[in-house]
């Protein structure tokens, strides 16, 4: 279970913000993704950037364990066995 930097457990349909690290020019400080589920866990699916809808909605995403950010110190492999939820700092739960 993840949780957002509010400690409010993100779920499937939920419109998460979260910081860019990279293409900061393009997309700006910040892009809202769609929880969604996928095959094996559930994913981000792009919806729209700080800049305005820069790429098609669903266009780009990735699984929520794959997409956390750096500062976070998660071992991954740890994610299949933990029962505790995790805050992810930075995630924001916007819709």
């Amino acid at each position: 279970m993840f949780l957002d930097c509010n400690g409010v457990e993100i779920c499937t349909g939920h419109v998460v913000r979260a910081p860019i690290t990279g293409n900061r020019e393009l997309h700006g400080a910040w892009a809202d993704y769609t929880v969604e589920k996928a095959p094996g866990g559930y994913k981000l699916s792009y919806l729209r950037s700080e800049k305005g809808d820069i790429l098609p909605v669903g266009y780009t995403g990735g699984y929520m364990a794959d997409t956390l950010p750096d500062d976070d110190e998660f071992d991954i492999k740890a994610l299949v066995f933990t029962k505790m939820p995790l805050r992810v700092s930075g995630w924001e739960i916007v819709g």
